[in-house]
């Protein structure tokens, strides 16, 4: 079996959960937001490159990361640049007790692990919704369609994405354009809108709430009106039960420290 036989294996493991391979993607914060890899832990380049400079892996790692590389059987390392893989495993390969392997670039390994890419999943290229709640939905764009709004009783179409306005013609909508960047700040605006759907939804009206991928941002919103609802106590419980919902929604780290730090007190009264 060559190398990249073995790497390709070692990803499906991954995901079948037969193995403890690492797989980690070292593009930039902001390239790992974008690209929504599956069971990837984000470590930009940058931060490894502190490995040529004495730092050690506990660090500049996260806990979380340091745990999966102490366990690890094997490292795979991925990125949506490939230029600085080789340099990467380098950097990391003196570190660690196990192989680090690269893979050979990003459209082969969505090529061959589509359902590791959350912008090729099943669940995401289909245009009906998730229901959170009887009357509270949330999905991706394709979901801004009017036979979608008719076929699921739709009253109010909310789109939080800066790149995905409302179309005309599927009755009321609201935008609120957001980044999925973690500098984006959940301003006044965003606020509004949280307690218009509130209000929207104890009302009984059915509301959609989408952004780009249905993953981010679209989740963070969701995420602050099932708080406020009084639903779940803290925003991973909120989070949680988003999941059970729609299982890969990840919001960005910004908007969960954002929502923490606005929900303080709910956490500290649990």
């Amino acid at each position: 079996m060559n190398n990249v036989s073995r790497i390709r294996m070692d990803v499906f493991n991954v995901v079948q959960g037969f193995t403890s391979v690492a797989l980690i993607d070292i593009s930039s914060s902001e390239q790992f937001q974008r690209a929504h890899i599956r069971s990837a832990m984000s470590f930009p380049f940058e931060r490894l490159q502190l490995l040529a400079k004495g730092w050690r892996v506990e660090d500049i790692a996260p806990k979380e990361l340091q745990g999966r590389i102490r366990s690890a059987t094997r490292i795979i390392l991925t990125a949506i640049d490939p230029s600085p893989l080789d340099s990467a495993r380098s950097l990391l390969a003196p570190c660690v007790r196990c192989p680090v392997d690269t893979f050979p670039d990003m459209p082969s390994f969505a090529d061959s692990y589509p359902f590791l890419i959350t912008r090729h999943g099943a669940a995401d290229n289909t245009r009906l919704p998730n229901l959170v709640l009887p009357n509270l939905l949330i999905g991706n764009h394709r979901c801004l369609n009017p036979e979608v709004v008719t076929r699921m009783g739709i009253d109010l179409a909310i789109s939080v994405a800066s790149e995905c306005p409302p179309p005309d013609g599927i009755g009321q909508t609201a935008h609120v354009p957001l980044d999925d960047v973690p500098t984006q700040v959940l301003g006044a605006d965003f606020w509004t809108l949280a307690n218009d759907v509130l209000k929207a939804v104890v009302a009984g009206r059915t509301v959609l709430i989408v952004c780009n991928m249905g993953i981010s941002r679209s989740a963070t919103l969701v995420i602050a009106v099932l708080l406020m609802l009084g639903r779940c106590r803290s925003v991973d419980s909120a989070w949680a039960e988003l999941k059970q919902a729609r299982p890969f929604v990840r919001p960005n780290e910004g908007f969960i420290a954002q929502l923490k730090q606005r929900f303080v007190g709910l956490a500290a009264e649990e």
